[in-house]
C-alpha cells in the first residue's frame, strides 16, 4: 500500500478511506476491469449493423489491446 499511495501522491491513511485493504482494492480494480469489458461487450451486441466477423474482431481487438496494457509484473503479484 505504500509503493500504491506514492504512485498515486497521495497518503496511506487517505488510501484507506477508500479501501479496507490490499486485497479489497486489488478486488475493486478487477471488478472494475470486468465491469467495463462487459459495458463495451454490451455495446457490441446491441449494435445491429456488426456482423458476427465483425464482432470477432472487435473482441479480439480489445483481448489484444488489454494484454498491451497490462503491466507484466502482474502475473507474478
Amino acid at each position: 500500500m505504500d509503493d500504491i499511495a506514492r504512485e498515486l501522491g497521495i497518503s496511506k491513511k487517505t488510501l484507506y478511506l477508500h479501501f479496507t485493504d490490499k486485497k479489497d482494492l486489488v478486488m475493486q480494480v478487477v471488478l472494475n476491469a470486468v465491469e467495463s469489458l462487459d459495458c463495451k461487450m454490451a455495446n457490441i451486441k446491441n449494435e445491429k449493423s456488426l456482423n458476427a466477423i465483425d464482432i470477432l474482431f472487435f473482441v479480439s481487438k480489445e483481448i489484444a489491446e488489454g494484454r498491451k496494457n497490462m503491466n507484466p509484473n502482474i502475473n507474478f503479484d
